[in-house]
């Protein structure tokens, strides 16, 4: 039978996604709405109300889409901005007055003509030896070649030599120094036990020496600046969302596990994603606290109907959007 103002067509079906998917009564409609302010599987459900109402569906979409989640995104952007200009203005006087000093004494050897006639004699020894150019067949000149990504190391290792020669203890009071000095210890590694171990993981480790332009980058050295000095308290963050987890995690096991486990999905995503024990379960929660909730649940709802609200809204209300 159908309520009053309603037309039953008895051909037509179900709604979407299990039935769960509609506008017929405010509950359903505030988690549709929800989906689309959080973008999880939101074309999906354009396609639905396009496929339903046509264009007329397309103002709600871009209404909610627009001011909503972009919205939302847009106040994220702007505190990430307020905390860059924040970092970016907290230098002290006395790390500038440092800088100034140990730039003032690096001078003392970088600006001497045989200094710069060492490294240029050096880089020009590594082009020549890099272009040179042998007919084929000569195996000589090939092991040669199977030799030139050592080139790069041993002109970067002489040269740290030359400095910490010169500057003694205070070439290590430069935090890039130490960082240059750390990739040429692990760089000759690699090629002292080349011919024992093959360790190409450890030769990827020489891309890291492109990091090394934040020294001379005033942009990229303010963004390294605010992502180490954040390192802190994202790690207080991950651990309190790691809490969270295990804690929604563990009362989803508890809590949803006998319907999970008296449920039949047909092979559908419900037997990959459950609560049936705890690892699938603080996997699934991890999911939830990514963004992606809207299909969980509704595997969920049909296994243990709004049971299953007790542990999705905390998970995506506090452990994502909060």
């Amino acid at each position: 039978t159908c309520a009053e103002n309603f037309t039953c067509l008895g051909d037509i079906g179900e709604n979407p996604n299990y039935g769960y998917t509609s506008f017929d009564h405010v509950g359903w409609g505030m988690l549709s709405a929800l989906q689309l302010l959080t973008l999880d599987n939101w074309e999906n459900l354009n396609d639905q109300m396009t496929h339903i109402n046509g264009f007329y569906s397309k103002p709600f979409l871009f209404l909610i889409v627009y001011f909503g989640s972009f919205y939302l995104l847009n106040l994220t952007l702007a505190v990430l901005t307020i905390a860059f200009k924040a970092e970016s203005t907290r230098m002290s006087m006395k790390e500038r007055e440092e800088m100034r000093r140990i730039g003032q004494q690096k001078s003392c050897v970088d600006d001497k003509p045989s200094f710069f006639l060492t490294i240029d004699l050096a880089r020009h020894c590594r082009e020549k030896f890099l272009r040179r150019k042998t007919a084929p067949g000569n195996r000589g000149m090939s092991k040669h070649r199977a030799r030139l990504p050592e080139v790069p190391v041993l002109t970067k290792f002489n040269m740290a030599s030359f400095k910490i020669i010169a500057f003694g203890k205070l070439y290590f009071s430069n935090g890039w120094n130490i960082f240059d000095f750390v990739i040429i210890l692990v760089s000759i590694l690699e090629i002292a036990v080349e011919d024992l171990y093959s360790l190409a993981v450890i030769r990827s480790y020489r891309l890291l020496w492109l990091f090394k332009l934040a020294s001379e980058w005033t942009t990229m050295q303010i963004l390294l600046k605010i992502t180490f000095s954040t390192f802190g308290t994202l790690g207080n963050l991950a651990f309190v969302v790691g809490v969270l987890n295990y804690t929604i995690a563990d009362v989803g096991l508890k809590l949803l596990s006998p319907y999970y486990n008296n449920f039949d999905f047909q092979n559908s995503e419900g037997e990959r994603w459950h609560f049936k024990d705890f690892p699938h379960s603080f996997v699934l929660v991890f999911r939830l606290l990514c963004g992606d909730w809207i299909r969980p649940l509704w595997q969920c709802l049909r296994a243990a109907n709004y049971v299953c609200y007790v542990v999705f809204v905390p998970a995506v209300v506090v452990g994502h959007l909060v």
